[in-house]
């Protein structure tokens, strides 16, 4: 879960816009995930934070999962 942590800080320091969140999203952590798809289940918990870009990465992989 260590990867996870570090997307989710930076989800929390640097995704201010949609290029950057779709850059994480769908180039470094669809590569995680599909390295560990195990991973996925902790994207769950970031389904209720306060910051929009990590509450829309918790959904964002579901559909592949």
């Amino acid at each position: 879960m260590e990867g996870l942590a570090i997307f989710h800080g930076w989800f929390e320091s640097s995704v201010s816009n949609w290029a950057s969140f779709d850059t994480l999203c769908n180039r470094t952590i669809a590569t995680y995930l599909e390295m560990y798809p195990k991973q996925v289940t902790y994207l769950k918990k970031w389904a209720s934070h306060p910051i929009r870009w990590v509450k829309r990465g918790s959904g964002n992989f579901f559909d592949y999962s």
